[in-house]
């Protein structure tokens, strides 16, 4: 049981590093052997006291210090996510097994979602006063190093990660920083090889952890939502016959033959969509018809 004294520290803490404070002031004494109960205590109240993550009020604002929060995302969940963002990006050559390799590393990373901080999809780094463009938070973390695993508390730089307002952007960003800082492993995801695609990551540090574990543990996950996640098929919009499948869908009728041909009947059917949703007449399948068609497809039924 914890005293009197080490029970009020925890009634007045507002954050973890207030609490550390307070806590270093009861001295070292006063803190054995209740030391490691006193800050699982602290802990559980700063998690009832965060307020969720606040959107900038312009992309203009200078990025801010998020408070940390948990976001809670299903598999499903984030496999629709991720399937939108991937549309929306405009990225080409999209898959089911790209996408299913994408969401086992955010299982990996998150612990299946039940720890996804802030809605960072993939624990990515951030920069202490927002230095690279992006909102941060700090949060408690582990990094393996030389094969032993050390602990980090805030504010040391090892625990500042970016931060997003909402699931949406922390999708989009992710997606965006594999195709750049981590190109190199891109191929693997769209090629589907969970194992290629740990193997790449590694070799451009993207994780600390020894690289079999995280290999296996990723291609165990792949395996596992490859038969358990019920998605729908995946239609790569930026093809004729990918837009014409993603009409059908949508209820065109009558229904288009989906041959990759861009026929009158297809020209006409885009036409139609893109009345109905406000967008420019014109038949063309641009970037905002794309976005449009994607964002209007069913999404996988929360698990």
């Amino acid at each position: 049981m914890l005293t009197q004294r080490q029970q009020n520290v925890i009634v007045t803490a507002r954050g973890w590093r207030r609490a550390v404070t307070d806590v270093e002031l009861l001295g070292r004494g006063d803190l054995e052997p209740h030391g490691q109960a006193l800050f699982d205590a602290v802990d559980a109240l700063d998690a009832e006291e965060r307020p969720a993550p606040t959107p900038r009020a312009a992309e203009s604002d200078a990025p801010r210090e998020f408070v940390d929060v948990l976001t809670h995302a299903t598999p499903s969940e984030m496999f629709a996510a991720m399937d939108a963002a991937w549309d929306a990006l405009g990225l080409p050559s999209k898959s089911t097994t790209a996408l299913l390799v994408l969401l086992s590393q955010w299982a990996l990373e998150t612990g299946r979602g039940a720890s996804m901080h802030c809605w960072n999809v993939g624990n990515i780094k951030g920069k202490t006063n927002g230095s690279d463009g992006y909102d941060w938070v700090f949060f408690r973390c582990d990094e393996i190093i030389n094969g032993v695993r050390r602990w980090y508390d805030p504010p040391a730089s090892e625990c500042c990660f970016r931060a997003y307002p909402a699931l949406v952007d922390g999708v989009r960003n992710y997606l965006s920083l594999l195709r750049t800082r981590f190109a190199s492993a891109w191929p693997a995801v769209l090629s589907g090889d969970p194992r290629k695609f740990a193997q790449e990551l590694k070799d451009d540090d993207y994780y600390t952890a020894p690289e079999s574990s995280y290999e296996n543990n990723l291609a165990s996950l792949f395996r596992e939502f490859s038969a358990s996640i019920p998605h729908a098929p995946v239609i790569d919009l930026h093809t004729i016959a990918g837009v014409q499948a993603a009409l059908n869908l949508l209820g065109e009728l009558p229904a288009l033959t989906v041959d990759g041909i861009a026929g009158p009947a297809t020209n006409a059917a885009v036409r139609s969509f893109q009345r109905e949703h406000g967008l420019v007449a014109d038949g063309i399948v641009g970037p905002q018809t794309t976005t449009a068609i994607a964002e209007a497809l069913p999404r996988p039924a929360s698990s």
